[in-house]
């Protein structure tokens, strides 16, 4: 069960880290604190497995 937590973790850093990388290319960002929270979540949730 661990182990699905922090590939769950590892998903949302690497869609935070993606929504990031397309709001600056296009320099929108409105969706800013949704990249925040999904990268937060999950560097947090990574973090905490090691």
């Amino acid at each position: 069960m661990g182990i699905r937590f922090l590939k769950i973790a590892v998903i949302y850093l690497l869609i935070g880290a993606l929504l990031g990388g397309y709001m600056g290319a296009a320099e929108n960002f409105a969706l800013a604190p949704v990249h925040a929270h999904l990268a937060l979540l999950g560097w947090a949730s990574v973090r905490r497995r090691f």
